[in-house]
């Protein structure tokens, strides 16, 4: 009997070294870049604001949210660009009937989380800071105290796309305008829009929707959740740094419906500072 324990024991400590091994921090994440064109000219810097919009197929007041973002973007052209994070209790998939489809993605998951998201539908405007949370009713004021600030950095995109293999380059060029100083991050997203499913809308009658249209859908952050750095420190006027992602469409996704979506912003303040949105087919 003690031999058998000792061997238990033994065995016990063999698995919490090899766990130990297997979990040793800091990771490395892997991201595949591929050769970055050229750049064009860019004179015109149109400030854009970024909306996170906290989502769920299952949450009745949610449509409601989706609405007055589309009057937003109507009423601000080529000025908004919205990110739907399906994600939290509303966003769960029911095992058969209505509601099977799964919107949710680790990203939203890891920013629903990191956020602490109290209720839906709720959003972030120009922001990564959880204390920034705010209802749609006042998503229109935050708009429009951000729209008005100058165009620190600007950023533009080029995409290229290759159907055959549904593999994606895609190119953001961060053009500071202003000296400035901190430690800046790009984000890059991959969303959908136009994806047909059911939807809960308490305004609706039956208020189970089988063929609502849900917009900018999260799919993957390219370039993980919170993005990378791409220039720190003392920032001087003109400074532009070209950052170039390869990523492999999923076979689910409809290509026609995709786009990146960059924004950079200040990791020391989470305030976004720009925005960019390109169909990847474009």
């Amino acid at each position: 009997m003690k031999t058998y324990n000792i061997i238990l024991l033994l065995f016990a400590f063999a698995l919490i070294f090899n766990a130990c091994d297997v979990v040793d921090a800091p990771y490395k994440v892997e991201i595949e870049t591929c050769p970055s064109p050229e750049f064009p000219a860019n004179t015109t810097h149109t400030k854009r604001v970024m909306i996170f919009d906290f989502t769920g197929h299952r949450c009745p007041n949610c449509p409601s949210a989706h609405r007055a973002l589309d009057q937003l973007a109507t009423n601000n052209p080529g000025q908004i660009i919205a990110v739907a994070i399906h994600a939290g209790f509303d966003a769960r998939p029911y095992e058969s009937g209505m509601y099977t489809y799964d919107f949710r993605t680790e990203t939203g998951n890891e920013l629903e989380a990191a956020m602490g998201i109290p209720y839906y539908p709720i959003g972030l405007v120009n922001s990564f800071e959880s204390a920034n949370l705010v209802s749609y009713q006042n998503w229109a004021a935050s708009i429009q105290t951000e729209i008005v600030k100058d165009v620190v950095v600007d950023l533009q995109m080029i995409n290229e796309y290759d159907a055959t293999n549904r593999k994606l380059c895609t190119h953001i060029e961060s053009h500071f305008l202003q000296a400035t100083n901190g430690n800046f991050k790009l984000g890059v997203y991959l969303v959908e829009n136009n994806i047909i499913q059911w939807q809960k809308d308490n305004t609706a009658t039956p208020s189970d929707i089988e063929d609502y249209v849900h917009k900018h859908v999260l799919r993957t952050a390219i370039n993980t959740t919170y993005g990378m750095e791409v220039a720190a420190g003392e920032i001087a006027t003109n400074h532009k740094v070209v950052s170039s992602y390869a990523y492999t469409l999923d076979n689910a996704w409809v290509e026609g419906e995709c786009s990146v979506v960059a924004f950079i912003y200040n990791d020391d303040t989470k305030e976004i500072l720009q925005t960019v949105e390109l169909h990847v087919t474009e």
